[in-house]
């Protein structure tokens, strides 16, 4: 069901994209020209993306982000880095685009409180307290258990928001997902997931976990990854839903709480690596092993918005779909902007 009438015909869409601050809450991509060559195509001001793999321990994370940081200061004219709200400003009126440093697990800070300040110290500024898999914090969504927060995970949840580092609950178990919302002191983010009752994943949030969210001023990022955004097995994701996920996060905490994290790996994998990393067979069949024989690496995202080029459809599509300009800004990147301007010191 609509929630307001459809746009205006007088509301330029391309133009007020081209004048947005746009933001990813997630990406894995490669950084590279091509890939800062497809987020300027986008108007992509700025993305949140994963400086170090998933399944790294402290040593090999830090080597990671690292590694990461050279990328960036090598191609100054491509990327600028994140460090602080100012810097997204920079990006934007620069016409660069700007990456911030996260990780998508908790794991290279163990059980050592002192190396997220080391993290934090590298420009670690969102940091995911677990993948799909059980850690020292509490348990992914993929933990048949559903056990919840740890106390050591409450202890890393208040100094991450004494650090100022947004706390990210993308792939934690609906238990974690809910302890940490309400152990956290500061507003957290699910950058990158669905509503469970539109798309059946153990990756996606039931309605109490998203409403809980929006009584705590937190953010969701809505996902383009096929595993989170079918809304029936046997076809691929439309733009369509990715606009109907919007507008029932909408109605569910309204319009100041929503954005995009489209979890998009540009560049990165080769068919068969992908496949068998995050094929029907991959790494976590319950996430990637339901959907019908037409997932595959081609139809890995939402049709629509499968690239960094194709983000001007999302704005187009808003304004259909009856959104304000000042709404659709607030969708885009000003809602994840805000909540970093509340979180980061």
């Amino acid at each position: 069901m609509p929630l307001v009438e459809p746009r205006s015909t007088d509301v330029d869409a391309a133009q007020l994209h081209a004048n947005a601050v746009v933001i990813d809450a997630l990406t894995t991509s490669r950084l590279t020209s091509e890939q800062a060559s497809r987020m300027r195509a986008g108007g992509v001001t700025a993305t949140n993306h994963t400086a170090a793999n998933f399944a790294h321990h402290f040593d090999d994370a830090v080597v990671d982000i690292v590694n990461t940081r050279r990328q960036i200061a090598a191609q100054p004219n491509d990327f600028l880095l994140i460090e602080q709200v100012a810097d997204l400003d920079r990006a934007n009126a620069s016409g660069i685009p700007g990456v911030m440093l996260g990780l998508q697990n908790a794991l290279p800070i163990e059980d050592r409180l002192q190396y997220a300040d080391v993290l934090y110290a590298l420009g670690i500024r969102i940091v995911q307290l677990t993948y799909n898999d059980r850690n020292f914090v509490g348990d992914g969504c993929t933990e048949p258990d559903n056990a919840g927060l740890s106390v050591f995970g409450r202890s890393l949840v208040s100094h991450l928001n004494e650090l100022g580092i947004l706390i990210d609950l993308s792939h934690c178990g609906y238990q974690t997902t809910t302890d940490a919302i309400l152990a956290s002191n500061a507003p957290v983010a699910i950058t990158h997931a669905n509503p469970l009752t539109l798309s059946p994943s153990p990756r996606n949030k039931p309605d109490e976990v998203i409403k809980l969210l929006g009584e705590r001023d937190g953010f969701l990022g809505v996902c383009v990854w096929s595993p989170l955004a079918h809304r029936n097995r046997n076809q691929r994701p439309q733009l369509s839903d990715i606009l109907d996920f919007i507008d029932y996060i909408v109605e569910l905490i309204g319009v100041d709480h929503v954005g995009i994290g489209t979890d998009h790996g540009e560049g990165v994998y080769t068919q068969d690596a992908w496949d068998a990393k995050w094929g029907p067979k991959g790494l976590y069949p319950s996430v990637t092993g339901t959907l019908g024989e037409w997932y595959g690496f081609h139809a890995r995202y939402a049709e629509g918005l499968d690239s960094a080029t194709l983000f001007p459809n999302l704005t187009a599509g808003l304004l259909d779909r009856g959104y304000s300009p000042d709404d659709v800004l607030k969708i885009v990147g000003g809602n994840f902007r805000r909540l970093l301007t509340n979180v980061w010191k």
